[in-house]
């Protein structure tokens, strides 16, 4: 019976003893002192300093995200978060949002490319086409020949500026007087130079066959080498016609459509948007049937003027 009073007590004795040990613990945790540090300022700081500043305050950096700016420097610190002068406890983060600087945008080379490849290359590259200047020069027209700002640089801004070929600038001469000049004679004459021949023949009771009736731009005008020049000669063609197509006068533009009808198939001549009083020539191998329609409604041949062309 005394043993057993003994033992109870024992175990009594320990049970007591850790539930206060325990309860010490729990209120050493509960009531203990908390260690605050106030927040140095980092903002403006560069990143290796400004870790080092929070590593002496037993602070962490961590970057909360990266922003462009055009006043801030690569790498500096821009905001921070908590805000200098609060106060935390020790090994607690602070977060910053971190400089990426000016942005930048790189420039692709568009040289040599044509008017639309160099568009399509500046819209792919996330820029904007600013201004188009066109200059005569010996390459081919159409073709970019220089640009700003310069191909592989970087720049603050997304705008570029180009300068487009003209092609070579034309030569000028001034019309001779064709009158009664043989067909041979017209090509061979305006070949050397470089000037293009326009002709079209026209009912042989008009003149001489084959010899030059009309002109334009008549003798004593300017002609070029991009122009050229047109004549009329009285004549009949084996190889062929040309329609001279006159569009109606009007407001807006027509949608013109002249097709070919060789037997069973068609072959499409022309199909765009005119402008009214516009003038076109196509020249038609044989005796094959044309069909003409204006504005999706086919037209008759009415106004339409067939000239025989050698």
């Amino acid at each position: 019976m005394i043993r057993r009073t003994f033992l109870f007590f024992i175990y009594l004795s320990v049970f007591i003893a850790g539930v206060l040990l325990s309860a010490f613990i729990v209120s050493k945790i509960l009531l203990r002192e908390k260690v605050l540090v106030t927040v140095p300022n980092i903002k403006g700081k560069e990143l290796i300093d400004a870790w080092q500043i929070l590593k002496n305050e037993s602070l962490e950096l961590k970057i909360d995200s990266f922003r462009y700016s055009e006043a801030v420097p690569r790498y500096v610190i821009i905001e921070q978060r908590p805000s200098p002068g609060e106060k935390i406890e020790k090994k607690r983060s602070v977060f910053v949002v971190l400089s990426l600087g000016p942005q930048r945008f790189f420039i692709p080379d568009l040289t040599g490319l044509n008017f639309e490849g160099a568009k399509r290359l500046i819209e792919e590259a996330g820029l904007n086409l600013k201004d188009v200047l066109k200059v005569h020069s010996p390459k081919s027209e159409n073709e970019v020949i220089g640009q700003f700002p310069s191909a592989g640089s970087e720049s603050p801004i997304r705008e570029v500026s180009i300068l487009i070929s003209m092609g070579p600038p034309s030569k000028n001469y001034v019309s001779p007087d064709l009158s009664g000049m043989k067909v041979e004679d017209l090509q061979n004459f305006f070949s050397s130079y470089g000037v293009p021949v326009k002709i079209q023949y026209v009912s042989p009771e008009l003149g001489e066959s084959y010899r030059v009736f009309q002109q334009f731009p008549s003798a004593g005008m300017k002609i070029s080498d991009k122009e050229g020049i047109e004549v009329m000669i009285p004549g009949i063609s084996s190889e062929g016609r040309v329609l001279r197509i006159k569009v109606p006068y009007g407001l807006f533009k027509k949608f013109l459509e002249i097709d070919i009808n060789c037997g069973d198939w068609k072959m499409g001549l022309f199909k765009d948007m005119v402008e009214g009083g516009r003038v076109i020539y196509f020249f038609v191998p044989g005796d094959e049937k044309i069909g003409v329609f204006l504005d999706k409604k086919e037209v008759s041949f009415q106004g339409v003027k067939t000239i025989f062309l050698q």
